[in-house]
């Protein structure tokens, strides 16, 4: 199977995962998906957990390009709101106080996978609840296909690089106190 990831092809012998809801389909058409591969502390990494939403004080930096894990962390972000900067490392950045809601973590052993969903103005939290979890279903499919694929690839030259590191090392949306900024938890306020 082929999968797209902005504009490389990924090749996956996995199962179809095309069987998308015609309105998830028509949300997922406006959204590409983004690696930002990093060192989170188990301390840190474990707090990230499925519905919480956070914002990033910082112009928060991935890529559009996708390769293997240049980290034993990833964030995988949907995303249809980047600005990008630099096309050789595929680097792109979100505005400061950008919202990400968690949709997915997959870990191994040797690397972690965490899945967010940019909100943008946040209408995407105005979508009809069953639609909106099944394009978070849809999502968080797709992305364990890519952590697969990623699994089985070497990183792309122009991540390991020590200004790239350096550039994506510290977590998303993590106070210095291991605190996110503004948590809001979206199932909780939906009662």
């Amino acid at each position: 199977m082929l999968v797209r990831f902005n504009d490389t092809i990924v090749t996956t012998n996995l199962e179809d995962l095309m069987n998308i809801s015609s309105e998830a389909q028509k949300f997922l058409g406006r959204l590409k998906p983004f690696i930002r591969d990093t060192y989170i502390p188990y301390s840190l990494s474990s707090k990230y957990e499925k519905g919480l939403v956070f914002s990033d004080p910082t112009y928060c930096d991935a890529s559009c390009n996708f390769g293997g894990f240049a980290s034993p962390n990833r964030y995988l972000i949907f995303s249809e709101n980047k600005t990008l900067l630099e096309p050789i490392t595929g680097l792109c950045v979100w505005k400061r106080g950008s919202a990400f809601k968690v949709i997915d973590v997959q870990n191994t052993k040797s690397h972690s996978q965490i899945t967010l969903l940019e909100l943008g103005d946040g209408k995407n939290l105005h979508e009809p609840p069953e639609v909106l979890d099944q394009i978070e279903k849809d999502l968080a499919e797709i992305a364990f296909h890519f952590f697969v694929v990623a699994g089985k690839l070497d990183p792309l030259r122009e991540h390991q690089t020590l200004e790239w590191l350096q550039r994506i090392n510290y977590p998303l949306g993590i106070k210095d106190d291991g605190s996110f900024f503004e948590i809001l938890n979206v199932d909780a306020s939906a009662d």
